[in-house]
């Protein structure tokens, strides 16, 4: 969690209170509430129908299972110094959405998360943000052992056609 999110009252409760209910559950995001220098907007869980990817809320917004973070360190471990451009949190998430199957998504705004700008490094359709999307594509495909197939996405399609491009033009 950044120093300037933070929680609802409630938060902890309500997450503690579903991983109770629900035992084969590992992986929870909550969905935030993103401020921003000029306005509040309430997250919903709306995946982009073009991406192959499930909408991952941000590393404020997820808890996990000790069991889980187990199974991730072990899988993960021959990759470590791999895919330095693929965020934790995303690991995390697409490592609990496909490999595990035990992500949830509980549709309720319980973190304010303050976002004031992304990195421009990997600002919205450049080579760096297509070519961190290219690595998570590969990362999908280590964890998973190549058992997840998505080369007939059109995300994965357009992510690489366009990466292409880019590496032509440099």
């Amino acid at each position: 969690m950044d120093s300037d999110d933070y929680f609802k009252k409630n938060k902890i409760q309500e997450i503690t209170k579903f991983y109770e209910k629900k035992s084969k559950i590992e992986f929870i995001q909550d969905l935030p509430i993103i401020k921003t220098k000029n306005l509040n907007e309430k997250k919903m869980n709306k995946n982009n129908f073009l991406s192959f990817w499930p909408y991952l809320s941000p590393e404020s917004c997820i808890s996990f299972r000790k069991t889980f973070v187990k199974n991730f360190k072990k899988k993960n471990k021959k990759l470590e110094s791999d895919f330095k451009d693929v965020w934790f949190g995303f690991r995390l998430g697409v490592f609990a959405y496909f490999v595990n199957k035990s992500f949830y998504s509980l549709e309720k705004n319980l973190t304010i998360y303050k976002s004031y700008g992304e990195s421009k490094k990997y600002s919205t359709f450049n080579f760096n943000w297509f070519n961190r999307r290219s690595n998570s594509f590969n990362y999908l495909k280590k964890i998973s052992q190549n058992k997840i197939n998505f080369d007939l996405s059109f995300d994965y399609m357009i992510t690489r056609f366009i990466l292409t491009i880019f590496k032509i033009l440099k």
